[in-house]
């Protein structure tokens, strides 16, 4: 039995795209996987609810205090030796100071390519765990063939530490013929096609 962490951020507080990444990878993995240990970490008590995977192999842990920058600094990797894990996956950002081999998943490099899209603080903040990330990550999942492009060209990063995994799509959606895509674009939200 392996022991995997899974650092997640953005569940339980209404991240959009990287919550959606979270909660499904999380999903996902408990569905394949009853074998190996997952320490779930997070920094919500919200995220054990919306997740919503309740077995005997993944185990919840709401980091302390609420206070992220001290939390995740020192509590994780508490948490992360006491429970023994193998490695862990940092799905948005790795702790300042990881203490055990890690995946890291790379949504993209717009905090680096553009940074006026981030208030100051949170780009520094950002940029500065993923600095982190781009130094002892052993591996990454790259969300798509521009940042794996990125990470191999920019930062350098061999190939073989690279892999593309795509983002699913959920259950909720079913392929549509495009006539009646049309129809229901034009209908829900007043989008028609021009000549």
């Amino acid at each position: 039995m392996v022991k995997i962490g899974i650092f997640i951020l953005a569940t339980g507080r209404k991240a959009g795209g990287p919550e959606t990444y979270e909660v499904q990878l999380i999903r996902g993995l408990s569905r394949i996987d009853k074998q190996n240990q997952y320490f779930i970490y997070c920094t919500s008590v919200e995220a054990e609810k919306i997740i919503g995977v309740h077995q005997p192999n993944v185990t919840y842990r709401v980091l302390r205090p609420a206070a992220r920058a001290i939390s995740v600094a020192i509590t994780l990797p508490r948490w992360m030796a006491s429970d023994g894990l193998d490695f862990f996956h940092s799905t948005y950002a790795p702790p300042p100071l990881p203490n055990k081999p890690f995946v890291f998943t790379m949504h993209c490099a717009s905090n680096f390519e553009h940074p006026e899209f981030y208030p100051t603080f949170i780009r520094w903040r950002l940029n500065g765990l993923h600095r982190v990330a781009l130094r002892r990550a052993g591996f990454f999942l790259c969300v798509s063939n521009f940042v794996a492009r990125y990470l191999k060209e920019r930062v350098k990063l061999p190939a073989e530490r690279l892999a593309i995994t795509y983002h699913g799509v959920g259950a909720e959606f079913s392929l549509a013929c495009r006539k009646d895509a049309r129809r229901i674009l034009a209908e829900q939200i007043g989008l028609h096609q021009q000549p």
